[in-house]
């Protein structure tokens, strides 16, 4: 299984064990068949052809959209982050913002450059934030940096 069907299939799974949930629990908490559960997880359902009930009924289960499973990259998380979310300490909104600004980080021409990424990226309005792709946020973050430097430069 390849693409992004395999990959929301796993990260779906992931994400529940990431949860501390079973697949009982979860399928308690969205009103799904476990079988159904079963199936996503193993790619054996396509997640494009789930229903808008159940997509919905995942989503707030999970506390995230479709669309943020297919995206989350649960290997960027230590363990003290996985078990802040597990003692309640973060949410896993906090964690979807942390998967964000690393794949900004990744995707900025200054993201090797901590202090200096973080400097440029602390100015994007919080507004903008869930507006706009990483892409464009990192694009964002090194206009910045273009902006300072030019002005910088122009002394």
């Amino acid at each position: 299984m390849t693409g992004r069907r395999g990959r929301t299939m796993a990260e779906l799974k992931e994400l529940r064990k990431f949860m501390n949930l079973t697949q009982k629990e979860l399928a308690e908490k969205t009103g799904m068949n476990i079988r159904q559960i079963q199936k996503l997880e193993k790619g054996e359902i396509d997640v494009n052809n789930i229903t808008a009930k159940n997509a919905q009924a995942l989503s707030s289960a999970l506390g995230c959209s479709v669309e943020e499973m297919l995206t989350l990259d649960l290997n960027i998380f230590t363990e003290d982050a996985k078990q802040s979310l597990k003692n309640g300490e973060l949410d896993l909104h906090d964690l979807l913002r942390m998967d964000k600004y690393q794949k900004i980080k990744k995707l900025s021409k200054i993201g090797s450059f901590e202090n200096t990424f973080y400097e440029n990226y602390k100015w994007i309005p919080e507004s903008l934030f869930d507006k706009l792709t990483p892409d464009e946020l990192a694009n964002l973050v090194d206009s910045f940096y273009d902006c300072y430097s030019a002005g910088k430069n122009a002394r």
